[in-house]
């Protein structure tokens, strides 16, 4: 069925859809159009009741968003989103693409794709894009050191929210950790210099273009050095 209210020129009319139900369901089914009632207008598409909506092509669901009451999770080419977002493609590559300044101009050297990753209330702000100028955050703010068209992974807000550490893992383990301070340690998470390295098994450096294999020299050693370089030459 279809009903328009509304007969105030003020307010739009609020357009209802309404579908069938099963009997043993109690309360109307409806879709409404309803003004958003902002000062330059728009409109809310809206059910009320706590019910799933999608939207098809070609007999597929296409884009399906959750209930309510499960946390109105939104999924593209899936109808059971297993987080905020989740695309899938079992055809085909699934890829998310973030693109920004399309002209190649100079103003759009302040226009940059990046993703930020906020917690804590917004004191905590990690970013992975591409910056625009030299010494800036994608979003514009300032960094040191960055070069223009880099890839940049890290921490920013004030001194007190970005003082936090970049870890990698396999295995459930950290590998290689990064400190606030700029140390990095392999295996650690404590590094007191700059390169630290803190393993359980034999620590081998090659040297040459074939490391490892004794061309060119290798450094190893089990455990602490002891007796001076010349034992691991």
């Amino acid at each position: 069925t279809l009903k328009i209210e509304g007969t105030n020129t003020a307010a739009r009319p609020k357009i209802i859809l309404g579908t069938l139900r099963p009997s043993s369901v109690v309360g109307t089914h409806t879709i409404e159009s309803v003004d958003s009632g902002g000062a330059n207008g728009g409109e809310i598409l809206r059910i009320n009741t706590d019910e799933s909506f999608q939207v098809q092509t070609n007999s597929e669901t296409r884009l399906h968003l959750n209930q309510a009451s499960d946390n109105g999770r939104l999924g593209i080419n899936t109808t059971s989103p297993e987080s905020t977002l989740h695309l899938l493609s079992s055809g085909s590559d699934t890829g998310l693409i973030i693109e920004a300044d399309t002209a190649n101009d100079a103003a759009g050297e302040l226009k940059n794709p990046y993703i930020r990753l906020t917690q804590d209330g917004g004191t905590k702000n990690a970013y992975i894009g591409l910056t625009g100028d030299i010494s800036t955050w994608p979003d514009g703010g300032p960094a040191i050191g960055t070069t223009n068209n880099s890839l940049v992974i890290g921490f920013t807000g004030s001194a007190a929210d970005y003082n936090e550490n970049i870890q990698l893992l396999t295995n459930n383990q950290v590998r290689l950790h990064i400190s606030s301070s700029g140390n990095v340690g392999i295996e650690t998470t404590a590094p007191d210099s700059q390169l630290v390295v803190g393993v359980n098994r034999p620590l081998r450096f090659g040297i040459g273009a074939t490391p490892g294999s004794g061309t060119g020299g290798t450094i190893s050693s089990q455990g602490d050095f002891t007796g001076g370089w010349a034992n691991y030459f």
